[in-house]
C-alpha cells in the first residue's frame, strides 16, 4: 500500500514540476492574437525602394512605439503585429519613420504626413500606413 501511495506522490510531483517548468502554453497563436491583435502594414507606394531603419513614436505619444524596419520594394509592404495602444499611436500619426528612401539617406517622415487606414471587423483588424513620396 505504501508503494502505491509513494508512486502516486512521485507522479504528482513530476507532473507539477513539468507544468511549472514548461508552462501551460496550449495555444500560442491565440495568446499572440490577444496580446497583439492589430496587423500594421507599411506600404511603399513610391517608385523606389524604401529601407525603413525603425519606426519610433514621438515623445508626446500616449505609448512608446519602437519597431525595427526593413527594406520595402516599390508596391511592396512590411507587416507587424502590434498592440491596441500601438495602434492608437499609428492612427494618431504620432510616429516617425527613419531610413533611406530612393537613395536618400537619413530620410525621415512624420506619421502625420502618411495616409492611414483602419479596417476593423469580425475577421481582421488591420491598420495601413502608405509611403507616397520620398520628399521630406
Amino acid at each position: 500500500m505504501y508503494k502505491a501511495i509513494l508512486k502516486s506522490a512521485i507522479l504528482v510531483c513530476f507532473t507539477l514540476s513539468f507544468i511549472l517548468t514548461a508552462g501551460c502554453n496550449f495555444d500560442t497563436k491565440r495568446q499572440l492574437d490577444q496580446r497583439f491583435p492589430v496587423t500594421l502594414i507599411i506600404k511603399n507606394d513610391t517608385a523606389g525602394t524604401v529601407i525603413v531603419d525603425n519606426i519610433l513614436s514621438i515623445p508626446q505619444a500616449e505609448n512608446t512605439l519602437v519597431l525595427k524596419g526593413g527594406p520595402i520594394t516599390p508596391a511592396g509592404s512590411i507587416t507587424y503585429r502590434i498592440s491596441e495602444a500601438d495602434c492608437r499611436v499609428i492612427l494618431a500619426g504620432a510616429f516617425v519613420l527613419h531610413g533611406t528612401c530612393d537613395g536618400r539617406k537619413n530620410w525621415e517622415v512624420s506619421g502625420v504626413k502618411l495616409p492611414r487606414k483602419e479596417v476593423h471587423d469580425a475577421q481582421r483588424w488591420d491598420v495601413t500606413a502608405s509611403i507616397l513620396t520620398c520628399a521630406p
